[in-house]
């Protein structure tokens, strides 16, 4: 199907040495992880993305005359989430990750069914700290992949601010030429979505666009400047984008991405998204969410693994090689590979070259009558023989010992 693939055993490798990282990184800052459904009401997301956005005019998958949706985006279903099952006003820090849906063209590094890593720090008070924090932990994450980025950073003030700015942006765009959508979003007087634009006759009128700077009450600039000093005081580059909106009517205050070629990691604040989705407008959160597909274009997998082969001299051993693979299996760090079937020993060691293993481990009756195992050295191809007591009551002992630095 066209925008959907199969992720096959390396790349579901680093995908979750991706998520990974982000799950040990994100708990040791207090996150706990949540599961949210993929299946949402199609109103959670016209309420609180904007009926404007590009998610909802031509990227959610609807469902049963359009009352559900397959879920595009993971933070108004957090919000959702936080309203139906917590006390409101109780602080959370939640995580999640998991496929989302978008009915978009398929292009490079964009599938319909992707798989994305958020944070949510959801609750009534903030602060510059708060939201710098939150930034440096995305920041922190893609130094620890690996992955080179450009932190772009914007502010969109408050909800009088962005009507101010709705309307000097509605002044500058008349007469100008625009694509379709955005004449659509001309008239629908949703001006900060056509700064969103990704259509290229569009990008002419958006690079000489006002910027919300202008906009921006004296507390709003304060704030924004406190977030930029804490960010150069923690030595995070940055780059201030004055024409970065996130495309998504919830978000107001900070916002930002980190930019390799394409966007990685999204997000900022948004203190009326609870209103939107419910009733209290007096909570709200910052978060981001990460392009895990984007980011593994980018990451290398870890060193190799440390794998070890076992191989039956004989059909009559497959059970003791049984027994000695699930003994290093269950007390070591090493992967074990071996085939059950009763092949030659040639086969087996075909089988196994596929995997570059650490060590081979040869069990025969020779073996088991002496009481040693034959180990191959795979680096040096070096044999030695170690007794089997050795491996079963010490096996992460045992073979460590011959492992090269």
């Amino acid at each position: 199907m066209r925008g959907v693939r199969d992720l096959l055993e390396l790349e579901t490798q680093k995908i979750q040495q991706i998520l990974g990282t982000f799950q040990l990184i994100t708990r040791k800052a207090g996150y706990h992880q949540i599961t949210l459904p993929s299946l949402e009401e199609s109103s959670l997301y016209t309420k609180s993305l904007g009926d404007y956005s590009d998610i909802v005019t031509k990227e959610m998958f609807y469902i049963q005359n359009k009352s559900y949706v397959l879920r595009p985006e993971g933070t108004a279903g957090a919000i959702r989430s936080y309203l139906m099952n917590c006390l409101l006003g109780e602080k959370k820090l939640w995580s999640y990750c998991g496929s989302m849906f978008r009915h978009e063209k398929p292009q490079n590094q964009r599938y319909r069914e992707f798989y994305q890593y958020g944070i949510e720090s959801i609750s009534n008070s903030f602060t510059p700290a708060s939201d710098a924090e939150v930034i440096i932990l995305a920041a922190d994450i893609l130094t620890h992949l690996n992955v080179p980025s450009v932190l772009h950073i914007n502010t969109l003030g408050d909800e009088q601010a962005r009507k101010d700015y709705n309307v000097l942006l509605g002044e500058y765009f008349q007469g100008k030429t625009l694509s379709k959508l955005s004449e659509n979003r001309k008239q629908a007087q949703k001006f900060l979505r056509i700064l969103d634009s990704k259509e290229e006759e569009d990008q002419q009128a958006i690079s000489s666009a006002p910027s919300i700077i202008d906009c921006l009450g004296q507390r709003e600039k304060d704030y924004f400047d406190e977030v930029k000093i804490i960010l150069e005081k923690f030595k995070i580059p940055f780059l201030h984008n004055p024409r970065l909106v996130r495309g998504l009517d919830y978000y107001s205050n900070v916002c930002f991405e980190f930019i390799n070629t394409k966007a990685l990691i999204g997000g900022g604040r948004y203190d009326n998204l609870a209103g939107m989705v419910g009733k209290e407008k007096n909570m709200g959160g910052i978060g981001w969410a990460a392009g895990i597909d984007r980011i593994c274009e980018l990451v290398q997998l870890n060193e190799k693994q440390k794998i070890v082969g076992i191989v039956p001299v004989g059909s009559n051993c497959v059970e003791q090689c049984m027994h000695v693979a699930r003994k290093i299996r269950m007390e070591s760090e090493f992967i074990v590979k071996m085939k059950t079937e009763g092949n030659s020993v040639k086969q087996h060691l075909g089988y196994l070259k596929n995997y570059e293993p650490t060590f081979i481990i040869f069990i025969g009756e020779e073996e088991i009558n002496s009481g040693c195992l034959k180990l191959k050295i795979c680096a040096t191809a070096e044999h030695v023989f170690v007794p089997i007591k050795e491996v079963f009551d010490h096996p992460a002992v045992t073979l460590s010992k011959f492992l090269l630095n």
